[in-house]
């Protein structure tokens, strides 16, 4: 069995278009080395988007560390300990309901004022885990 801890670092927008109904946001995680993945939501709860992306994660980790000899896998149980789970969790949860608030507010918008200026806010939205 092996153990791979995962610590998740940030969480961003990599892009929105007020066209589209999803956003697409970059995760950085540090396993040993800097990894990042990019994870595209529509817009849903932010509790069911943040568990996906845990689960992405977890893909991610188990494909990349999965050893293969030609005939079995070695060590197929790999656990992934993600540091602070349940805190990282609702964290990613609360900015991901926060951006998808924002997003809802730039379709209702009804005036051209200020609309540019808010997709380049979500667009540059942020957060450090």
């Amino acid at each position: 069995m092996k153990i791979i801890n995962v610590e998740l670092k940030s969480i961003k927008v990599a892009s929105f278009s007020p066209a589209k109904q999803d956003v697409s946001f970059v995760v950085s995680f540090y396993d040993g080395k800097e990894k990042e993945i990019t994870k595209t939501i529509g817009l849903e709860k932010g509790s069911d988007a943040a568990l996906g992306i845990i689960r992405d994660i977890r893909r991610v980790e188990n494909s990349l560390n999965a050893e293969f000899d030609g005939k079995a896998l070695l060590d197929n149980y790999i656990n992934i300990v993600i540091k602070d789970e349940d805190k990282v969790t609702e964290r990613l949860a609360a900015f991901i309901s926060k951006v998808f608030e924002k997003v809802k507010l730039i379709k209702s918008q009804t005036v051209a004022d200020g609309y540019m200026s808010l997709i380049s806010r979500v667009n540059g939205m942020r957060m450090e885990l």
